[in-house]
This record gives C-alpha cells, sequence and structure tokens, in this order.
C-alpha cells in the first residue's frame, strides 16, 4: 500500500472515529483541508503526515478504549453513508463492539438503558448528541397531548361560543393520551425484558427465557404476553436475574393500570357496542365516549409513579436512568 494510500485509509478512519465519538465537527475542516492538499506535499510531509495521522488514531483509541479494528470503524462510516437518513447504534452494540469508554461523550452512559440506540447523520457529518429511547419518545408525546387537553378543557370552561370545538378536540386528546399510555408502558417493559433477555441470556430459565422472548420454545413459535403478565411479571424476573427483590403487590400505580387503565385502553383498542352481561351496560361505549381529563390524568399519573417505582427498586436512579419522566414540557 502506497504512502497516499495509507493517508486515504488514515483520513477514513479518523472520520469515522470522530463521527462515532461525536467529535467530527471540531475536526472536520481539518481533515477536509489535509485530504485536499497533502497531495502536493513532498514524499517527506507525507510520512511525516501519515506518522501524525497514525498517532492521533492511537491516541482516540486509547482515550475511548476502542475494542474495534480500525477497519470496523470504516465499514460502518460507509454503510451509513450508503443509506439514506439516519442510522442508529444499541448503547449494547457500542458498549460490546466499539468502545468501553463511551461516557466520555454521554456522561450518563452508564445509566442508559442497554436497548437506547444512538443517532447519527453520516450524511451531514453532524454531532448529534442525542439517544432515542422509544419509551421516552412516548412519554414526551403524552405531556404534549395532555398539555393541549388542557387547554382544550380550559376553553370549555371559558368560552361557551367555543365549546363544541373544543370539546370535540379534548376528547381526541384524552383518547390519544390513554393509548400512548399503554404504548409507553409497554415499550418500556419490553425494553426491561430486552435488555435482560441480551445480557443474562445464558442464565434464564426456559420459562423465564420464552416469557421475556415472547417465544414457545415447545412449539418453536411466537406466543405473546397478555400486558398485566408483563406489568407483574417482567419486572420480578428482571430483578431476580440482578439478585434483587420487587414486590408489586402493594404498587397501587400497577393494580390502577391493570384494573380501570386497561378497561379504557381496551375500550380503545377493541371498540364495540356490545353490553357487558355482568354490569347490563355498553361499558366499552361508554369508555369510548365519555372519557374525561381526571381519568386521563390519573392513568397519566399512574404510569409515571409505576416506572419510578420499578427503578427505584432495581436500585437505580430514576433522574439518571429515566430522566424524561421529570423534564419540563418544552425542555
Amino acid at each position: 500500500m502506497t504512502t497516499t494510500d495509507q493517508i486515504l485509509r488514515s483520513l477514513e478512519t479518523l472520520e469515522a472515529l470522530y463521527l462515532l465519538l461525536k467529535s467530527f465537527q471540531a475536526h472536520g475542516v481539518r481533515l477536509s483541508m489535509i485530504r485536499a492538499t497533502f497531495l502536493a506535499f513532498s514524499k517527506n510531509e507525507q510520512e511525516e503526515l501519515l506518522q501524525e495521522l497514525v498517532k492521533e488514531i492511537k491516541d482516540i483509541r486509547a482515550q475511548a478504549a476502542a475494542i474495534a479494528e480500525d477497519g470496523e470503524y470504516r465499514d460502518l462510516l460507509a454503510t451509513a453513508r450508503k443509506q439514506s437518513g439516519r442510522s442508529y447504534l444499541s448503547k449494547l452494540f457500542i458498549d460490546s463492539r466499539l468502545f468501553s469508554h463511551y461516557e466520555r461523550v454521554f456522561i450518563r452512559w452508564p445509566h442508559i438503558k442497554p436497548h437506547a440506540l444512538v443517532v447519527f447523520d453520516a450524511t451531514t457529518m453532524e454531532d448529534l448528541m442525542y439517544v432515542l429511547e422509544v419509551e421516552g419518545s412516548l412519554f414526551n408525546d403524552i405531556r404534549l397531548l395532555l398539555a393541549k387537553s388542557k387547554e382544550a378543557h380550559k376553553g370549555i370552561e371559558n368560552f361557551r361560543d367555543r365549546a363544541p370545538e373544543d370539546q370535540k378536540n379534548l376528547q381526541t386528546y384524552l383518547r390519544t393520551v390513554v393509548t400512548t399510555v399503554f404504548h409507553f408502558i409497554e415499550a418500556y417493559l419490553n425494553g426491561l425484558a430486552y435488555d435482560c433477555f441480551q445480557l443474562y441470556h445464558g442464565q434464564l430459565d426456559i420459562e423465564d427465557h420464552d416469557l421475556l422472548g415472547e417465544w414457545d420454545s415447545d412449539r418453536n413459535r411466537t406466543r405473546y404476553v397478555p400486558f398485566n403478565k408483563k406489568l407483574f411479571r417482567y419486572p420480578v424476573v428482571v430483578a431476580s436475574v440482578e439478585d434483587k427483590r420487587i414486590d408489586l403487590s402493594g404498587c397501587k400505580a400497577a393494580h390502577l393500570l391493570a384494573t380501570d387503565g386497561k378497561r379504557v385502553r381496551d375500550a380503545l383498542t377493541h371498540p364495540s357496542y356490545y353490553i357487558d352481561p355482568r354490569r347490563g351496560l355498553q361499558e366499552k361505549l361508554h369508555f369510548v365516549t365519555g372519557i374525561n381529563l381526571l381519568l386521563a390524568e390519573q392513568i397519566f399519573e399512574a404510569a409515571k409513579d409505576y416506572v419510578s417505582f420499578i427503578e427505584d427498586s432495581f436500585g437505580r436512579d430514576p433522574k439518571q436512568s429515566t430522566p424524561w419522566l421529570f423534564e419540563e414540557p418544552g425542555s
């Protein structure tokens, strides 16, 4: 390989490392200038440049405790450049395949869940300081919808001529709030299951293995787990494998979600005009048409309390592991 080829390869390695380590913008102009000018250098100057680039790569690798070979970083960059839009790498992948000290990039890194995705843009090479946690995104959706609900509710109280429009909007927001709360809780629970499954796969007995993976090993096919079973069982399995204990029997938030909350959610997810034979009422229709702000807020608060309870029980700091629970709207 010629000196020119080695310089180009070193530049590609540095571009990949800086992108992955969220520091490309501090070095991109310099690297581009080197690309544009180094061919005019003398042979000795090119050799000196190559030594400098090799040392720079070595220093970066040491600081971030790089795990992979240089070629893997270049391959990741090349793959990301071929696809449209942004790219995503999980914390689990970064920790196990790329870097041992990624807390140099994100201070909160030790508290971030393994399933969380770090976002990259190989088109703009922008240093996106953004970690995608689906449950966090859904939680923020709920906060926005609740704010809209309160705005519409205030319109009903204060402006009689706007009441019909606000009433219609209010019901739209409230229905979406409740369904999104359950999407949020399911995303949170499935994240717990995924992380436990990936980290402790070899320590799980077959029953817990299948529970967390929603799988039937005997029949070799998918076996979906009911929501309430996830709600009460997933945290217990995760706690057990981490040598902790969790008791949800007295968790009011869990029981509210499993009963009143789930009844509203089921009515919205599976709407029906049939009469409940036990109550003699069109109960699902009542929930679809009669949901109110107070009930939606109670379900939302129960979801917040449930997640905080679980994180506390695991010995985590919820403000670090689930910071979106505490962020102010619009932050």
